[in-house]
């Protein structure tokens, strides 16, 4: 069992599904090394691991020369261990009793942002070098174990069994990774049956955890499903993340994803009519 789980931000899973050529087994390496733990006894040869300290703050992370012009750039955090939780079968651990575990965030993976010996850039933040890897540089070991993770994007969980398929360009098997509520949320799912109302503001993460919920129904072998929302672009963000997760020998499934637009449009043709323009609301 890997000592850290890996979560990938879109940045890096782009990335990740471009390696080409003989980087690719490099990478697979250097992946399998971050998830066992044996960067943090001073890095390798092969891999050299360099910290860096938050210049305005007291944040660290770590980067790694794999090959010319292409490093990795990640930090470690406590999060929820999201597939066991929610009692996922194809994706949960076995033996796993803990909420909490240390996962590596993943931000980047090519050109180091800055000037290797000195400064780098993570988003609007700067990071100062601060040498090699000491144990005070591991000081997560002493945090508290709860959910540190920065909801700002996507994170994708990377199992050791997808590394391969992921460099090969297949995105099946990844679990999108969501906060401690939305779990707690979707744990009820196992037991909650007929109508429910999910209610939150804009971009709180409704539909992750739908999404979650048509998967896990899907896993579970319930009835079919119906995705159903105004948007076309959430609809078809909806349909790519749901069968991102999907396990990569699940066969076809049984949730459909529509707008509003394509089923008031399906019925018409059904009746024989066609909609010549965006429905408008009668308020006669």
């Amino acid at each position: 069992m890997e000592k850290y789980r890996i979560l990938l931000t879109k940045v890096s899973f782009e990335a990740l599904r471009h390696i080409r050529g003989s980087n690719c087994e490099s990478v697979s390496s250097f992946l399998t090394y971050l998830m066992d733990g044996n960067w943090e006894k001073n890095g390798s040869a092969q891999f050299p691991v360099v910290v860096w300290k938050q210049i305005s703050g007291e944040r660290y992370l770590f980067s790694c020369k794999i090959k010319e012009e292409l490093y990795a750039i990640w930090e470690v955090l406590w999060t929820v261990i999201l597939a066991s939780r929610l009692k996922i079968s194809k994706y949960a651990e076995e033996g796993i009793v803990r909420d909490f575990s240390l996962h590596i965030i993943l931000y980047s993976l090519g050109e180091l942002p800055g000037q290797p010996d000195t400064l780098m850039h993570l988003g609007t933040e700067d990071f100062e070098k601060a040498g090699t890897i000491e144990r005070r540089y591991l000081s997560f070991y002493d945090r508290e174990p709860k959910d540190e993770v920065r909801y700002s994007e996507e994170l994708y969980y990377l199992r050791r069994a997808l590394i391969e398929s992921v460099l090969n360009g297949e995105q099946r098997g990844l679990v999108l990774h969501m906060p401690e509520e939305q779990v707690a949320v979707l744990s009820a799912h196992r037991t909650l049956r007929g109508p429910i109302l999910l209610s939150g503001e804009a971009g709180s993460g409704k539909t992750t955890v739908i999404t979650h919920w048509l998967v896990m129904g899907e896993l579970d072998k319930i009835e079919p499903q119906l995705f159903v929302t105004f948007s076309p672009r959430l609809t078809k963000q909806a349909r790519i993340e749901f069968e991102q997760m999907l396990p990569i020998d699940h066969g076809p499934h049984q949730v459909r994803f529509f707008d509003i637009q394509r089923i008031a449009s399906r019925s018409c043709q059904c009746r024989r009519t066609s909609i010549t323009g965006p429905l408008k609301r009668d308020d006669s």
